[in-house]
Formats: C-alpha cells, sequence, structure tokens
C-alpha cells in the first residue's frame, strides 16, 4: 500500500514538472519582457483607411503614437480600445489594433507607431514602420 502510493506521488510529481517545462515560456515569458510588441498588418495604406497592426503584451489602456521617421512625434495618438482584444496568461492582452488614419493629418511619406508607457511617459517597445500615399495634407507653413 505505501508503495503504491510512492509510485502515484512520484507519477503526478512527474507530469508537473513536465507540465511546467512545456508551458515555461507561456507561463513566464509575458513577466519577463511587458514591453509591447508591434506587427504591423498594413504597411502602406491610403488617407483616410485603416491602419492595423498587432499589439502583443499590451494593456487594454495602453496609447499609440505616429512618429516621423526622424522620431519627431506627428501629433497623431489613438489608444487600444480601438482594437478586438484577448487576455493572456499574464493579465496583459494582445490585440489588432485598427485606426482610421484621417485624410489631411499626415503628410504622404513614411511613419512609425510605438507605445507610449503609461508610468513614465517614455516610448516603449519596438517601432512599427508604415507608408501613407493619397493624403490630402497642405503644409501650414509655420
Amino acid at each position: 500500500m505505501e508503495k503504491n502510493k510512492t509510485v502515484v506521488l512520484t507519477a503526478v510529481t512527474i507530469l508537473a514538472i513536465a507540465f511546467i517545462a512545456v508551458n515555461f515560456e507561456n507561463i513566464t515569458g509575458n513577466y519577463l519582457d511587458r514591453d509591447p510588441k508591434l506587427t504591423m498588418l498594413t504597411p502602406e495604406i491610403k488617407a483616410g483607411t485603416y491602419l492595423v497592426f498587432n499589439a502583443k503584451n499590451t494593456a487594454l489602456t495602453q496609447e499609440y503614437r505616429i512618429h516621423y521617421p526622424n522620431e519627431r512625434f506627428t501629433g497623431v495618438r489613438f489608444g487600444s480600445t480601438r482594437g478586438d482584444c484577448e487576455r493572456t496568461i499574464a493579465g496583459n492582452y494582445d490585440c489588432t489594433i485598427r485606426y482610421r488614419v484621417p485624410t489631411s493629418a499626415l503628410a504622404n511619406g513614411g511613419y512609425y507607431i510605438q507605445a507610449k508607457s503609461d508610468r513614465s511617459g517614455n516610448l516603449i517597445g519596438n517601432k512599427a514602420h508604415f507608408m501613407l500615399t493619397d493624403s490630402k495634407y497642405l503644409e501650414s507653413g509655420r
């Protein structure tokens, strides 16, 4: 009887260790690296259409900013509430974000999106680049 308990306990321990080993990245991955990971799904868009990108490991209240290639902020920002999100095991979210770029907010050319930290206000995570065409933007001359 004591031998059967030992065998069962050993088998349960081995199964628990195997489960943790197989799922280690899923269990710990989001805790180790909390910066959002952006993947652009529409690398070329026309003004007035939707910019679509995936944001992994993000918050539901995440702010995203559009920047010029020289890292200057364009003044265009939007939140992750414009997307479909699923909660991850670490408590963050994986989202597909859709943002309609206004027809006259930005000139034709290259830009990138980056997340802004709620805590520090600094930009975090990687840059997701895109090219904008067919803009109705008029330079103000300022």
